[in-house]
């Protein structure tokens, strides 16, 4: 008898929660959005002096990073950066370094027809690995605008250490990419789900709608965003629950643009005059940080680097929950609840596989994709 009333009020405590957590989550959304609904004959602005400041930022971040991007509307492919004729070397090279030293590699930039590069904006993948330690970090890039970068790397472990130098796309490619980003919204759909009276719809939703139906209107108090979907007959705007998006198959792209972008243009390593890298460690300098990570600290660049396939930060320590009985221990009791991107979704589904428990440990949403 306990035992069939315990399981009732498991059960009804749960259904409970998820009702609960789902209201809760309803509120997250509408607040995360920052979004309030717009009635199409009446539109609010917020304060002007906060447009004029929103404004202010807005011009500043835009030109800051136009000015990393080279304005070349149209090149040939052979003037464009080539990785394998690209060089690489270290600029402070030694027989041996000690653990915390930083490795520097200056990275030269030449064309397909081997002329050197005079300005700047490659899109590079720099880290330095150990395969046989499971570990990598990744490097710090000083872009000199004018064809030449030096990368900084920490020597964060011992051994035996590797270079690695992706040219991901020349800067030509990132020009393009920039531009047909700027071009307009039509890459990706969004459909919004709405729900009123039990009944759940879905309709067209995005930036801008080339449709000549109703809409309904939401617009982002600070940055004034102003976000569509088509408004379905005896549907409130304000039943808006969720929003899904998806690729469309468009782009502003030329053919002969594509071909930059093409996929054996793609993550090209540079090559380089120096073998494997010799690290030592050395009595003179010390890695050990003992201040515990916490929510809001500031993170430097690199944040840390893997050893044995574990992440190691570099300005805090960070707990760990090993063997599987001390994760037990510590969740034991309690309810999470855990709200994200697709990350997220992923401990989500992390949690109830690896404890093995009988009740569900956490309840949570995963947005992004799965």
């Amino acid at each position: 008898m306990f035992k069939s009333t315990r399981k009732g009020f498991m059960i009804i405590l749960c259904c409970t929660v998820i009702l609960v957590f789902r209201y809760i989550a309803y509120l997250n959304f509408r607040q995360l959005l920052d979004f309030h609904f717009l009635s199409v004959k009446n539109h609010r602005t917020p304060a002007s002096g906060n447009i004029a400041y929103v404004d202010q930022q807005i011009t500043k971040i835009m030109t800051m990073i136009n000015a990393t991007i080279p304005q070349k509307d149209t090149m040939h492919f052979i003037e464009t950066t080539s990785a394998l004729n690209s060089i690489s070397i270290i600029l402070n090279y030694k027989p041996n370094y000690c653990v915390g030293d930083t490795l520097i590699v200056q990275v030269e930039m030449f064309s397909h027809l081997g002329k050197r590069k005079t300005y700047g904006g490659d899109f590079l993948l720099t880290r330095i690995f150990s395969p046989k330690l499971g570990a990598g970090a990744s490097g710090k890039i000083e872009d000199f605008n004018n064809g030449s970068y030096n990368i900084y790397f920490t020597l964060f472990w011992e051994g035996q250490v590797q270079i690695s130098i992706l040219l991901v796309h020349p800067s030509e490619g990132v020009a393009l990419l920039w531009k047909g980003r700027n071009m307009g919204y039509n890459y990706i759909g969004y459909t919004g789900l709405f729900i009123h009276k039990k009944q759940e719809v879905n309709t067209e939703c995005g930036f801008y709608l080339n449709s000549q139906q109703e809409e309904c209107e939401y617009a982002n108090r600070k940055y004034r965003d102003v976000f569509h979907c088509i408004k379905l007959p005896e549907i409130p705007c304000e039943a808006f629950i969720s929003l899904k998006s998806w690729h469309r198959d468009y782009t502003y792209l030329s053919n002969a643009n594509k071909t930059l972008l093409s996929l054996s243009n793609i993550g090209i390593e540079i090559p380089k005059r120096v073998g494997s890298i010799h690290v030592l460690k050395c009595a003179k300098t010390s890695m050990t940080v003992t201040s515990k990570c916490q929510i809001g600290t500031s993170l430097p660049f690199p944040s840390g680097y893997f050893l044995n396939n574990q992440w190691f930060p570099t300005h805090c320590n960070l707990s760990t929950f090993e063997p599987l009985l001390n994760i037990t221990k510590c969740l034991a009791g309690k309810m999470i609840y855990l709200m994200g991107d697709s990350t997220m979704r992923q401990w989500i589904k992390f949690f109830p596989n690896v404890l093995k428990s009988k009740y569900p440990c956490c309840i949570g949403i995963g947005m992004g994709t799965p």
